[in-house]
């Protein structure tokens, strides 16, 4: 029966200390249907005696002997919030928020079940106070203490959607709250200024990340990079400005199967490159033709015109 032991069962030893259990004999089977199970024999730390699983002792799963363990910590509503670990510094900055004591960890009620959070104190610029959860802080997902905040509540009425005009031409972008030139805004038609209400430095940052999850910097110093050229007819290309022309506007060039930005190009090379989908094959072939016609174009010439009668 011991040569059946798998060679992780024979690791187990007595003495082995997983959680609140002491291994005190060897594994043995135990036949459970139509296979056989391992088990070894264990001691918790109130003094009882029970078998388990070697299963759950190697991959540390047996914590307690069984629920009415007492060495088992009930969490209870009423457990007084207790110090953390490797807590957020004292004057962390979440927006409005400032951090005023150390973490805490608290014990609430989420889906009819308890659980420990880690909490934290803080101080709003409107000078209210209270607790956050510690890793929205961290993220910076937290903007004031709460919706009623005055600070909230400018910001949010900074960002309504308008669409009217300022009294000298001048438009506030609902994303980043500048007053811009009503030239820095998109046109579209459904609005009272017939304007977007997000300026062209938004759009055109959420447009480069949500479709090849780069950044505005990241596009200017891939940009710098190329020397503000085209990487294939090194044509000059630059961002959109009011006025500019198509040709001459930035194109993200990306691999389609790696999504991987392989650099910036013209609208004229990017068009080329879809028009071949990215077959390198079909681009020698073109390649071919051209050198074809060019050295002999009384040839191709003459081609044309006999292929041209014959249709006639």
């Amino acid at each position: 029966m011991p040569d059946l032991l798998s060679e992780k069962t024979r690791t187990i030893q007595i003495g082995n200390k997983v959680n609140h259990l002491t291994v005190i004999g060897n594994p043995f089977l135990k036949k459970e249907g139509a296979n056989n199970r391992s088990y070894v024999e264990c001691k918790c730390d109130c003094g009882k005696i029970v078998i388990k699983p070697v299963r759950y002792i190697t991959a540390g799963k047996a914590r307690y002997c069984d629920l009415s363990c007492p060495s088992r910590k009930y969490l209870s509503p009423d457990m007084p919030d207790t110090p953390a670990d490797n807590p957020l510094p004292i004057g962390f900055e979440c927006n409005l928020l400032t951090t005023t004591e150390e973490t805490l960890l608290s014990i609430r009620k989420n889906n009819a079940r308890l659980i420990r959070v880690r909490i934290i104190k803080c101080k709003c610029k409107c000078g209210n106070e209270g607790y956050f959860l510690e890793n929205r802080i961290k993220n910076k997902e937290y903007y004031g203490c709460q919706k009623k905040c005055k600070f909230v509540v400018e910001r949010d009425s900074a960002r309504v959607r308008k669409g009217t005009l300022a009294e000298n031409g001048f438009k506030r972008c609902s994303k980043c709250l500048e007053m811009l030139p009503v030239d820095n805004f998109f046109y579209r038609r459904h609005t009272i200024d017939n304007l977007r209400n997000e300026c062209i430095a938004c759009e055109r940052n959420n447009y480069l990340r949500k479709k090849y999850n780069l950044s505005l910097e990241e596009a200017q110093a891939l940009l710098i990079k190329q020397e503000g050229r085209c990487k294939i007819c090194l044509k000059e290309i630059n961002f959109y400005v009011p006025g500019g022309t198509k040709e001459s506007i930035i194109r993200v060039d990306h691999c389609h199967s790696t999504h991987k930005v392989r650099g910036l190009l013209c609208n004229t090379c990017n068009f080329l490159l879809g028009c071949a989908m990215d077959n390198i094959s079909i681009l020698h072939s073109a390649i071919g033709y051209l050198n074809e016609f060019n050295n002999n174009p009384t040839n191709m010439s003459t081609l044309h015109e006999k292929n041209k009668s014959n249709q006639d």
